[in-house]
């Protein structure tokens, strides 16, 4: 998965004095300055219900640590009504739905399934996540997805 997450809320973050984006368990900056979550399984029911999951923590710090935002273990979780973006907490807490996807058909091809230019809104659940600076339904980066092709059942 590469997403940018919201341009700027990077931009500022970076534009701090003490702003810091620390990368871990497996994420990285790609090419097109996306960060970059690996896939790591799929967990499918049926052939249009499914949850993919990634690996990887992007941490954004600023404001002497006031200001922290972590992106942990990114899932997106797809049923036949929806599709959201959801991420791991710190322990002891529930999954947090951060985005509602509008996910395109996919394209497969060579066992590969890529989903391109996901248009991404913030959740409800989500606005807390970057200290109430933006409103629920507000458009974040677009996202690409990769994972393998799913079974559909014949």
């Amino acid at each position: 998965m590469a997403w940018a997450v919201k341009d700027s809320f990077v931009n500022y973050v970076k534009a701090m004095n003490d702003g810091r984006i620390i990368l871990s368990d497996g994420a990285a900056v790609t090419s097109t300055r996306q960060f970059y979550f690996p896939f790591k399984h799929l967990e499918q029911s049926g052939s249009t219900s499914f949850v993919l999951h990634f690996g990887g923590e992007a941490r954004f710090f600023a404001h002497h640590g006031f200001m922290s935002v972590l992106l942990r273990h990114p899932r997106i979780e797809v049923t036949p009504d929806s599709a959201c973006l959801s991420i791991e907490p710190e322990q002891g807490r529930e999954w947090l739905r951060l985005a509602e996807l509008d996910l395109p058909a996919g394209l497969t091809e060579d066992g590969v399934t890529m989903w391109d230019s996901v248009v991404t809104k913030l959740a409800d659940a989500g606005v807390a996540t970057f200290g109430d600076s933006y409103r629920a339904g507000e458009t974040l980066s677009p996202l690409t997805v990769r994972a393998p092709a799913l079974t559909v059942a014949g």
